[in-house]
């Protein structure tokens, strides 16, 4: 085996092949199309031998070949699939290595035997771990198999297709070991956490969608989101994985919904559907789906993948073309970006499909899971950015409407109110994904990266935090109700509130033909002046819109000893006494013929309600139907002291901060009263050390297999020891068996289980661990949950929530000091 001794070769000398050529390529059209996956080889550590020549035959009655490694098959004119042998000799000099050597292959096939020295070290040709796939591999060799002098290694391989075998690296197990785990990092984790966000994006998509059917733009982007992220976690999966009957046609079936959703999605988002387009998908689709099922039952489907993936990448062309259309038109300068994103798909599925059929090295790997995550990214911040344009068009409407008439302004509101309902009522049921995206995410920040694909995480991040911030939002309307939003009580003179309401509806009662009479008042109270005007404006606000004729009288009158009562009177239509008791809930009107032409969405008097429960205030309502209605509410006088402090009020308009007339209003104080509590240096998983919880033993209740997924990942990256379970059933099988398991630092508690209350489980929890903290973290923002979890006396942290205020709450719950090690 003459020419078969390993060569010491020192980094950056090593011969140019094309699959090096093909990844300087790639680099390079990054700076151009944006991120690209890596397919360059890690360089070996420079205590180890580098085997590059080899022999090689496809059975023992075949003579043995040289080939230099790496190797491809089909470079060299054989079949892409079947089995091999290569053989190696290794001289070690006079010495025989006295710790444990390794042997790394940057790609080897899954279904392989390595012997060292005629011993079998590892492997067997007939593996259950499912096809054969050229991996990254580190075989551990025992310490006195290699000895001085010339060592002999065979490899028998077998595969499916991609067939052959990359350069060697024998050396020091401890020095081979990094170089490994960065190469199963980039070759499976890194587009594991990738595609796995992207289905949470895709999941989250799909959750708007439902809340809003006629959205098709959003349900088919959210579908194919979801269908590519998951077959592309099917090349890397997670966990164990599924067996499915007949698994190579529901991939196949993968391929041909993902182009048939692309289709779609493409006429959706252009707003065009032309009818030969939509035949050519829906035929090719009905076609193709039980043609690959009767293959798959008969035999290789891989036949029929030659025919129909090209068939699958022409009808991509279409679709591109609408996309390409559409992101011509003005007022998309963002969602161009979207065509540069398909491109690169299209030229990854390109790649993926002759890397499929053999005709690439067998030091590549597929680009589709590294590109579709960036797609979808791309498109979730297009989404973002359209989410914030609407609310920032409604902030910019909000300020003008004094300045517009009373019809168009009735508009602008029923529009901004429809937007706030549809997302509260949205809210819960996207915190979840929204918290797997955000540590999934931030996961993903922390690996080592090179540097077009951590602009493809930030991007991703960035995305993510938009939409976050929205969700957070939503949570003021609840903070009222919890008792969060502490009021700023003064001494307000009522005349400058007065004249402020004035100018707001003197317009609309005058195009009604009614009469706003508004009585002088030299009346100071004790109260919140920004709470206090919202209610006046939301009160008369009502009263001129659903009064037909008549008019509307707004006065304070003595109700004893230091008080006041402020009451808005009208002849409106009168609210039922059955009607009364839930008129100040939130999103309730009427059912008349008024209540329909008024354009609200029933928000105005549930502010009303919540917010002077803060200030004290009562409130009484009498209302006759047909005769109108009358809101009073009392107020306590302010002190002496304080309201000669005050100019003297007059009937004269006066300066005052424009009033509010919807929950946006209330979001502003409130969510500048949450900034000030945050702690500007809490850590980041950037600055802070991964193994701040080392040796730390949590236990997670958790039913969200995906958020309890992604927990996991975050809590074991800091050094903890988590230990999962899903639902009440499995916790009190653990409960049951707690003897068996160190004792734990902490519990992770979600809410709501599909078989009970969370909260239960912390009695046991307390018998059996007294004094262990607990953390209950929760999607639910109703006032009765947030009493009731104020009421458990436990530490609550909402979803979603982020890896710092996660690592914050956890740093300051865990006890100082160096905790136990794993026994």
């Amino acid at each position: 085996m003459d020419g078969l001794a390993p060569q010491r070769t020192p980094h950056g000398t090593r011969p140019v092949r094309l699959h090096r050529l093909w990844a300087m390529l790639m680099c390079w059209a990054a700076l151009l199309l944006g991120p690209a996956p890596a397919v360059a080889a890690i360089p070996a550590q420079s205590q180890g031998l580098q085997l590059q020549v080899a022999e090689f035959r496809t059975d023992a009655q075949s003579p043995w070949q040289r080939v230099e490694l790496p190797d491809t098959w089909s470079y060299r004119g054989l079949a892409n699939g079947g089995a091999g042998q290569y053989r190696l000799e290794v001289d070690l000099g006079s010495s025989a290595p006295i710790e444990v050597w390794a042997l790394r292959a940057e790609r080897m096939s899954t279904h392989h035997e390595v012997r060292i020295n005629g011993v079998w070290v590892r492997g067997h040709l007939g593996s259950d771990e499912g096809p054969p796939r050229p991996m990254p591999t580190l075989v551990s060799i025992p310490a006195g198999l290699l000895h001085a002098g010339v060592n002999e290694v065979w490899i028998d391989v077998r595969h499916g297709s991609r067939a052959g075998l990359s350069d060697l690296v024998l050396g020091p197990e401890a020095a081979l070991e990094p170089g490994y785990t960065w190469s199963q990092h980039r070759s499976a984790t890194l587009a594991q956490l990738a595609n796995a966000a992207g289905a949470a994006i895709g999941i989250f998509v799909l959750s708007l969608w439902a809340a809003r059917r006629s959205e098709v733009v959003l349900g088919s982007f959210g579908a194919l989101a979801l269908l590519a992220s998951l077959r592309n976690l099917s090349y890397y999966p997670l966990g164990p994985s599924v067996s499915l009957p007949n698994p190579g046609f529901w991939f196949f079936a993968a391929q041909v919904a993902s182009v048939w959703l692309l289709g779609w999605f493409a006429m959706a988002f252009a707003g065009r559907r032309p009818a030969w387009f939509a035949r050519l998908l829906n035929g090719s689709a009905a076609l193709l789906l039980p043609a690959g099922l009767v293959v798959s039952w008969l035999g290789d489907l891989q036949p029929l993948r030659g025919i129909v993936y090209p068939w699958l990448l022409l009808l991509t062309l279409p679709a591109l073309g609408l996309i390409g259309w559409r992101t011509l038109q003005p007022a998309a300068q963002l969602q161009r970006l979207l065509p540069a994103t398909l491109l690169l798909v299209l030229g990854s599925a390109l790649h993926d499909y002759l890397y499929q059929m053999g005709h690439t090295s067998i030091m590549d790997s597929y680009w589709l899971p590294y590109t579709v995550p960036l797609t979808i990214a791309g498109y979730a911040a297009v989404l973002t950015h359209r989410l914030v344009q609407v609310m920032a068009e409604g902030e910019r409407l909000n300020l003008s409407l004094e300045r517009r008439v009373a019809e168009r302004t009735r508009e602008l509101q029923a529009a901004n109110a429809a937007k706030t309902r549809f997302l509260a009522t949205a809210s819960h049921d996207l915190r979840q994904p929204m918290m797997t995206i955000g540590l999934l995410t931030s996961l993903l920040r922390e690996q080592a990266l090179s540097p077009a694909l951590r602009q493809l995480v930030e991007r991703l991040q960035e995305a993510s935090a938009a939409m976050d911030h929205l969700l957070r939002g939503l949570l003021d309307l609840s903070r009222l109700e919890s008792g969060t939003v502490r009021p700023r009580r003064a001494a307000v003179a009522l005349q400058p509130l007065f004249e402020a309401v004035a100018r707001q509806c003197d317009e609309l009662a005058m195009r009604k033909g009614l009469r706003l009479i508004l009585h002088p008042t030299t009346a100071v109270v004790d109260s919140d002046p920004v709470l206090l005007e919202q209610v006046l404006a939301n009160l008369v606000g009502n009263a001129v819109r659903y009064t037909e004729a008549g008019g509307v009288l707004v006065g304070v009158r003595r109700a004893g000893a230091g008080q006041v009562r402020l009451q808005v009177i009208d002849t409106g239509p009168g609210i039922p006494q059955e009607a009364q008791l839930t008129i100040f809930d939130e999103f309730v009107q009427l059912d008349t013929p008024v209540a329909a032409r008024s354009h609200g969405v029933g928000l105005g008097l549930a502010i009303v309600k919540r917010s002077l429960a803060l200030l004290e205030a009562p409130l009484e309502l009498r209302s006759e139907p047909g005769r109108g209605s009358r809101f009073s509410i009392t107020l306590e006088r302010a002190r002496s002291a304080e309201a000669q402090q005050l100019p003297t009020a007059t009937t004269a308009p006066r300066a005052a901060p424009p009033a509010a007339h919807n929950a946006a209003h209330v979001t502003a104080p409130m969510s500048t009263h949450r900034a000030a509590q945050e702690d500007p240096g809490e850590l980041t998983p950037q600055t802070s050390p991964a193994g701040l919880l080392v040796h730390r033993r949590i236990w997670h209740l958790e039913d969200d297999e995906a958020a309890r997924e992604a927990l996991r990942l975050r809590l074991e990256r800091w050094g903890a020891q988590v230990l999962g379970v899903a639902d009440l059933a499995q916790w009190r099988q653990l409960i049951s068996d707690a003897a068996r398991h160190p004792p734990p630092d902490l519990l992770i508690c979600d809410r709501h289980l599909p078989d009970g209350d969370g909260l239960t489980a912390l009695d046991d929890w307390r018998r059996l661990y007294p004094g262990t903290p607990v953390l209950v973290v929760t999607g639910d923002t109703a006032p009765t949950d947030l009493q009731t979890l104020a009421e458990a006396g436990v530490p609550l942290l909402h979803k979603p929530f982020s890896s710092d205020e996660l690592l914050s709450a956890l740093l300051t719950m865990l006890p100082p000091g160096a905790p136990d090690a794993p026994q």
